[in-house]
């Protein structure tokens, strides 16, 4: 599944040690608007919404994640990256990838001594979804997926 970016999200080039000039776009999220969002647990840190594309992690049960779909995330700071992923606490991250552009995937495991992390989709198909490695040193962005905040019914 990658993610697009709402309207009104200010752009700029980064790299992996915060320098402005890099080779890809990150998303600038203190330029949204804030909200107000419901979730069962009050969480600290910075959120982004986030609309999924493509059907990557359409298993076709309750738990799948659609074309379209609106997500909440919670960003892990980079800090964290070197521990490992609370993958037992959380089931879905987005990773904004430098060369994979945006997912949403499952961590299937995560080696911290090398950073790699292996990722899950929930497409059965997997000839057209295997699984694959990532690693955090390639990430400008991961985070938590919280919630499913809007799915629009008229595409399904």
């Amino acid at each position: 599944t990658t993610i697009t970016v709402s309207a009104g999200t200010k752009i700029f080039f980064t790299n992996n040690e915060g320098d402005t000039e890099a080779l890809m776009p990150v998303v600038n999220f203190n330029g949204l608007e804030k909200g107000r969002v419901r979730v069962k647990k009050e969480h600290k840190g910075e959120y982004y919404e986030i609309d999924c594309v493509g059907d990557s992690m359409n298993d076709g049960t309750f738990r799948s994640i659609l074309d379209k779909d609106r997500l909440l995330v919670r960003d892990v700071k980079r800090q964290y990256w070197k521990n490992k992923l609370h993958n037992h606490k959380w089931d879905l991250f987005y990773f904004l990838h430098n060369e994979r552009r945006a997912i949403v995937k499952q961590v299937k495991s995560h080696n911290p001594e090398t950073g790699e992390i292996v990722l899950h989709s929930w497409n059965p198909n997997k000839e057209e979804y295997p699984d694959f490695t990532i690693n955090v040193r390639d990430c400008y962005i991961i985070a938590n997926v919280v919630k499913l905040l809007d799915r629009d019914f008229s595409a399904l």
